[in-house]
């Protein structure tokens, strides 16, 4: 009830409340712009107009230019509450731009709050899974760990939940992008295989952070029979710890990295698979299932 609350404030009376936070310890409203401006993609004139507005604040966050990315890599705590404990994306990001201006009134130089966040991982409190994710290592749950659920839309925009697969074992990979050549690859393996996970009782699932509308073009393009869901929020693709630091031709970005999960019919991870190949994923995991029948 309380996130509700929060959702439905109206931006032009949060807002001043994180300035006035900031100002009393000597910071400016500029400062506060600045930190908002990265996180969101709002330049300082937009901010302006929706002062006068009457947008909520939850829409302010769900309807943002452009959410940075590399804000999952913001660790610590706000409020008493980890971040990476948080559930709700969308309260995710509230909490972070509240920990961003948290910073800000503790003297943080604005410069050093929107450095890479890898150097952040030697933040007190946080574990050191946290701390890998900070810095950009690979690090998946393991065998045996619950598998954590999700809610994402489907190609069509239905709510699919993992939950909905119990008593099921279910094949969960994650892909970078729609249509890439790889991830192409991956998905008519997958597809070509289809029937044999049929018959083993076995759903696959492909998560990827493009649209439903990418997803719906996509699956109809190669004929894909399975299920792809949306994860622009990085839902499931961060709790799944495959949301990394990637490297190429020199350039450092935050990506997906190619991972597939069994998960038993109790919710259970069966089996983790990291950096897996597009051409052979499918087969590896028929291989596994035919090893543990």
């Amino acid at each position: 009830m309380e996130k509700e609350k929060i959702f439905a404030m109206p931006f032009a009376q949060v807002y001043p409340l994180l300035i006035a936070k900031a100002e009393r310890k000597g910071r400016t409203r500029a400062e506060v712009d600045a930190v908002t401006s990265w996180l969101t993609g709002y330049t300082s004139q937009e901010l302006d107009r929706l002062l006068d507005g009457t947008l909520a604040y939850g829409q302010f966050f769900t309807q943002a230019p452009r959410m940075n990315e590399e804000r999952f890599l913001i660790g610590g705590s706000i409020c008493g509450v980890k971040l990476r404990e948080i559930v709700d994306p969308l309260m995710r990001d509230i909490r972070i731009l509240d920990k961003l201006v948290d910073e800000l009134a503790k003297g943080k130089a604005v410069e050093k709050i929107l450095a890479p966040r890898r150097s952040d991982a030697k933040t007190a409190g946080n574990s050191p899974a946290e701390n890998a994710t900070v810095k950009g290592e690979m690090t998946m749950l393991e065998i045996g760990m619950k598998a954590p659920d999700f809610t994402l839309p489907d190609k069509d925009g239905n709510p699919v939940s993992l939950s909905d697969f119990l008593g099921k074992k279910v094949v969960l990979y994650f892909y970078p992008r729609d249509n890439t050549p790889g991830c192409t690859r991956q998905a008519c393996a997958f597809a070509q295989s289809n029937d044999r996970f049929r018959e083993r009782d076995v759903v696959v699932i492909g998560v990827s952070k493009d649209s439903v509308t990418s997803h719906a073009k996509f699956a109809q393009k190669y004929d894909l029979p399975f299920l792809l869901l949306s994860d622009p929020e990085l839902q499931a693709i961060q709790a799944y710890g495959v949301w990394q630091e990637k490297k190429l031709y020199g350039k450092v970005s935050m990506g997906v990295v190619r991972s597939t999960y069994l998960i038993d019919e109790a919710g259970n991870i069966a089996q983790v698979m990291p950096k897996v190949k597009p051409d052979t994923n499918a087969e590896e995991i028929l291989a596994y299932l035919d090893g543990q029948a």
